[in-house]
């Protein structure tokens, strides 16, 4: 499990802040619903979420320069 670069906080405790969040009944959250499935088990959400963003805006295709990301992530292509 990664780390967050620039606050140096563990990834699983972003992760459960974000599922509390969600669980708040004093927050609406824009398609909560993805996010929660994305936060489902312990990959980093933010390239995951960047892909469905992506798709749900159209894009024929999401690329990265991050070589791990375009790797791991489906629908993520290396940009080179």
């Amino acid at each position: 499990m990664g780390v967050a670069p620039s606050f140096e906080i563990p990834m699983p405790d972003i992760i459960a802040v974000v599922r509390g969040l969600l669980a708040s009944e004093g927050l609406l959250f824009e398609h909560a619903e993805q996010l929660e499935l994305l936060l489902r088990d312990d990959r980093v959400p933010a390239d995951h979420l960047i892909v469905w963003a992506g798709n749900a805006a159209g894009c024929s295709r999401t690329v990265t320069f991050d070589r791990a990301a375009a790797k791991s992530v489906a629908g993520m292509e290396l940009l080179t």
